[in-house]
């Protein structure tokens, strides 16, 4: 991590993940429709990191942004596209016994 490659290099493979996840979970929204709460919080735990490093300027600068832009669009289309589910299932999900 010394030599700096990391600082490239995470945010373009956790970018990359975070695609392919929303990918899957979209293609079949009415099967995966309990497991948004993880991608939700997934989605916003890496807004909130890369929006850390934009404001530290930590790493690199485009690959953050890039991240930051991801996260931010995959959020808001995933919670627009469970729709008026979300509330039931935040419910569902921290009432559990």
């Amino acid at each position: 991590l010394a030599s700096g490659w990391a600082h490239i290099v995470v945010p373009i493979v956790l970018s990359s993940a975070l695609a392919a996840l929303t990918v899957i979970f979209l293609a079949n929204i009415k099967r995966r429709r309990g497991n948004i709460i993880s991608l939700l919080g997934l989605l916003l735990i890496s807004l909130i990191i890369s929006s850390i490093c934009l404001l530290k300027n930590v790493g690199s600068l485009p690959a953050n942004i890039v991240l930051c832009a991801i996260s931010a669009a995959l959020l808001i289309s995933s919670a627009l596209a469970c729709g008026r589910a979300l509330p039931t299932e935040i419910k569902k999900y921290f009432h559990r016994r």
